[in-house]
């Protein structure tokens, strides 16, 4: 089992902060905070896969042994006996954050003709950091939804009548059973839209919630949570465009017909499925490029320094295909 107790001190010395003083395109502080502040509400990847601040670009954490966690030991001691003694081994894991970043480029004549050149550029740092933001919601929800991020055993397929847009079927009796898996039993679930429709109608959902049998009605995610006792439920909305650039729209949702499950520990332990290892804030700056168009351009360039990664895998379980596709 992994904790991400990161060998860094950024809290106490503020490390990790990014100090472009030196670079040759300053930062521009309108823009970059139009970039921190802007966020599509419909996306949950920084709650499913909550920000950590790192010291640097390359971060380390630590893994523990479950084993040694949970070993069954002799602690009762005689009147004159010596306790048993225990000790614990940890391994150390290097990784680093990789810089996401894109540009916007805005031609000096529409410049020149917009009625607030300003807020023109505002708009394009705003739409710019919604598409760093939709990419990151895509390695997010491939990294909860992959079946390579949890041991073998905590990952089952549903086909046919057991699939949970089929009234017969049992998705609480299939639920319970998948967070029986974990060694620390889950306290978030992770839902594509299309398998959270399906879940919030089915009748024996409606039953559970409401006590009474019945084959018509909804349910919210808060009282669904209450019955599978877990703390929330986070339901992925984002669409993408998957086409070529160029060639006619593809729109398809980021988030598949499954249902995960996920140990995330609260404030100040290290214990978690699942982390992003973030070095400073997300930044915007600007600069004039005099080789596009005939009058050059503005282009505005918005970026951050993240690392989606797992901690513990084995504090998570997958159920894929809850619903048909």
């Amino acid at each position: 089992m992994q904790t991400f107790e990161f060998t860094s001190n950024y809290e106490e010395t503020g490390a990790g902060t990014l100090d472009f003083a030196d670079a040759p395109y300053p930062i521009s502080p309108e823009l970059t905070k139009v970039a921190r502040e802007y966020r599509n509400d419909r996306f949950i990847a920084d709650e499913v896969l909550p920000r950590i601040p790192v010291a640097s670009m390359e971060f380390k954490y630590l893994t523990a042994n479950a084993a040694e966690l949970l070993a069954r030991l002799e602690t009762r001691v005689g009147r004159k006996s010596k306790p048993n003694e225990v000790s614990f081994t940890a391994g150390e894991i290097l990784d680093a954050v990789h810089g996401a970043g894109l540009e916007h480029v805005l031609p000096w004549h529409d410049l020149a003709n917009a009625p607030d050149p300003d807020e023109m550029k505002r708009k394009a740092t705003r739409d710019t950091t919604d598409l760093i933001l939709l990419d990151r919601e895509r390695r997010v929800a491939n990294l909860v939804f992959s079946s390579i991020s949890y041991p073998a055993g905590n990952v089952q397929t549903l086909a046919g009548s057991a699939q949970w847009n089929d009234p017969a079927s049992d998705p609480i009796k299939a639920i319970m059973d998948a967070l029986d898996t974990c060694i620390m039993r889950p306290n978030i679930a992770v839902l594509g839209r299309r398998t959270w429709t399906k879940l919030k109608l089915h009748p024996k959902i409606v039953e559970g919630v409401y006590w009474v049998d019945a084959n018509a009605g909804v349910v919210g995610p808060d009282d669904v949570a209450q019955v599978l006792e877990i703390d929330k439920i986070f339901v992925g909305d984002a669409w993408h465009n998957s086409a070529k650039k160029g060639k006619a729209a593809s729109l398809t949702r980021l988030w598949g017909p499954h249902a995960a499950f996920l140990y995330m520990g609260q404030p100040g332990n290290p214990n978690r499925w699942g982390a992003t290892a973030a070095w400073g804030e997300r930044f915007a700056f600007s600069y004039e490029d005099p080789n596009r168009g005939v009058r050059g351009s503005h282009v505005i360039r918005v970026g951050e320094y993240v690392e989606e990664f797992l901690v513990s895998p084995e504090l998570g379980c997958l159920i894929r295909n809850a619903v048909a596709g």
